[in-house]
């Protein structure tokens, strides 16, 4: 029966982009609630699923025609572990039991997976020629395809595609429904879920967006509730913006406030942030009342919650980190490693408990303590992260780094080029640990 399926498969080809024969075992998803951990993974009962290798969709020395896609997406597909059994001969060598769901490139910097009952969800670049301004054909690799497609890989559909890169994306439940709401350039777009998939465009102007974050459910910080409407930007016919607001259910827009110019740059729950004149504020959209936040441009806005308690947001604005209590007065922080200042990037927060990259490192400090200026733990030191994709499960931080040399045999050197996934644990004080997660390009580092 097996070579049958597998004769089959050959035969149809193409046909079977869309429907898909099954290339691992089916599992159970004992999970009734949506499933998301970051853009670089999903856990799904112990089984991680993610992309083998991180896939630049702008280099065009690999991404030129289909030909090279092709070949990017044998080692950035959509990978499977069982991390239960991860059998590796060390944390510098591939485990045994890596498995491919399928072949997509599922790693690029706008990778997007989440899992919803037995279904995983996950974006890969568009694949189809369009015409360029010459009218000449050409691939539009940063487009993206929406794919789902059953937990072992069957029944793969492509739920929509877009005509430019996307900007921001979300999955967000409102009254009993799953919208995954994306903007696209200037189009914002609304794709539900739930039940028969529907695809309607929200706004095709759109300048900025405010999307609450995707429900995490090992962040003490997120939730499921929201008010149901999604604030964005437009410039009217006399060149003001338009701060609107859009009821996912219904699709009705309303104009709540004009300005000369103005820019949304986050939203945590219902509060609503932006800037305006070189200052930030913040908007609660139940009340709509609109306070000065900062008095600088923020880029960044982060929730810090406890055990239900809003405590208060940390800011990035002229890279510098600020955190502004809910009561108290704001204060800036550095992040520090044997005494001197990180250049990092905020990956993950879960409470008081803060996770940061940079170039080199994986790092952990609570809030008190980088308020008080003591050093970070250290995670993880490697000779290359790549900072676009990161994922966090409660228990361990995933994210892109190349090879390392093998600790054990410093003989064993061979390498290639790729980022390939890891991860570090982040509990017991946890240093310096980290596990190679993805089957490498190199067969030297595959586990005996």
């Amino acid at each position: 029966m097996k070579k049958i399926t597998k004769v089959l498969c050959g035969i149809l080809g193409a046909g079977l982009l869309l429907t898909g024969c099954a290339t691992v075992s089916n599992i159970k998803n004992s999970d009734s609630e949506l499933i998301y951990n970051g853009n670089a993974a999903v856990m799904v009962d112990k089984y991680l699923y993610y992309s083998n290798s991180i896939a630049d969709v702008t280099d065009t020395t690999k991404f030129a025609n289909n030909s090279t896609y092709d070949k990017q997406a044998r080692i950035s597909y959509l990978a499977r572990l069982n991390t239960a059994v991860i059998n590796a001969t060390s944390k510098d060598y591939s485990p045994k039991s890596v498995e491919s769901v399928t072949y997509e490139v599922t790693g690029q910097s706008t990778a997007f997976k989440f899992v919803l009952g037995d279904y995983v969800y996950y974006t890969a670049p568009k694949t189809e020629q369009v015409k360029n301004a010459s009218g000449k054909l050409e691939y539009d690799f940063a487009s993206s395809k929406i794919y789902r497609s059953k937990l072992n890989g069957d029944k793969k559909e492509c739920l929509y595609t877009t005509s430019s890169a996307i900007s921001k994306i979300e999955t967000l439940k409102y009254n009993g429904k799953y919208y995954i709401i994306l903007l696209e350039g200037t189009k914002l777009v609304k794709i539900e879920i739930s039940g028969r998939v529907k695809v309607s465009t929200l706004e095709e102007n759109a300048k900025s967006v405010a999307l609450p974050k995707t429900y995490e459910k090992n962040k003490q910080q997120s939730v499921l509730d929201w008010n149901g409407d999604v604030y964005f930007t437009r410039t009217n016919d006399e060149g003001k913006t338009e701060v609107c607001r859009v009821a996912v259910a219904s699709g009705d827009v309303v104009i709540s406030w004009r300005s000369n110019s103005l820019t949304l740059i986050g939203r945590e729950k219902d509060q609503i942030f932006y800037t305006e004149n070189s200052k930030t504020y913040k908007y609660d959209s139940n009340t709509k009342a609109s306070v000065q936040f900062f008095a600088s441009a923020a880029s960044e806005i982060y929730l810090i919650a406890a055990d239900g308690f809003e405590e208060g947001y940390l800011l990035t604005a002229n890279d510098v980190t600020t955190y502004i209590p809910k009561e108290g007065t704001p204060s800036s922080l550095t992040f520090n490693s044997n005494g001197s200042a990180l250049s990092a990037k905020i990956i993950a927060i879960n409470g008081r408990t803060i996770f940061l990259s940079t170039t080199t490192g994986i790092y952990q400090v609570s809030l008190s303590d980088a308020l008080a200026g003591n050093d970070c733990l250290v995670l993880a030191e490697m000779t290359a992260i790549n900072q676009t994709l990161y994922a966090y499960d409660g228990n361990y931080i995933y994210f892109y780094a190349q090879l390392e040399n093998v600790e054990e045999d410093e003989t064993i050197t061979e390498k290639d080029a790729n980022y390939y996934l890891y991860r570090t644990r982040t509990y017991n004080n946890a240093r310096e640990l980290y596990e190679l997660i993805s089957l490498t390009e190199t067969g030297d580092r595959h586990s005996k």
